[in-house]
């Protein structure tokens, strides 16, 4: 979805409130989420939403970063939304490459350039072997 986006209908959409969630999550772990909803019209139908970013989970960080979020969109105002011109009810506000994404890349890539020595070392080790 975060490179499908990317091509997703920018319109103006209404922010119908902005919170955020304390829940329980694992646990006695508490688990605050965002929660902003929002209307918007595509192709002549009005939709609602809640999805903030692509990833739409609990997200980084504690209250007070998603509270300083919450409080950039305050119900009443208007601000950006992107919309699937497929799928005109699936619809996001931030639709920028999640920074908490990027702790998914590390892994890769440390195997992406560790790969090319495992593939050496052991096709010199079948080499080897057979003179």
């Amino acid at each position: 979805m975060i490179i499908a986006a990317r091509r997703w209908s920018p319109v103006q959409c209404q922010i119908l409130s902005s919170a955020v969630v304390r829940r329980s999550g694992v646990g006695s772990r508490t688990v605050h989420q965002l929660d902003i909803r929002y209307r918007y019209t595509f192709d002549h139908r009005t939709f609602t939403s809640h999805r903030f970013d692509a990833i739409n989970d609990d997200g980084p960080g504690g209250y007070d970063s998603k509270r300083r979020t919450a409080e950039r969109y305050q119900p009443g105002t208007t601000t950006t939304c992107y919309v699937s011109p497929e799928a005109p009810d699936e619809a996001l506000i931030d639709r920028r490459f999640p920074a908490r994404m990027w702790w998914g890349v590390i892994p890769v890539a440390g195997l992406l350039l560790c790969l090319p020595g495992l593939l050496l070392g052991a096709a010199l080790e079948v080499f080897d072997r057979t003179t």
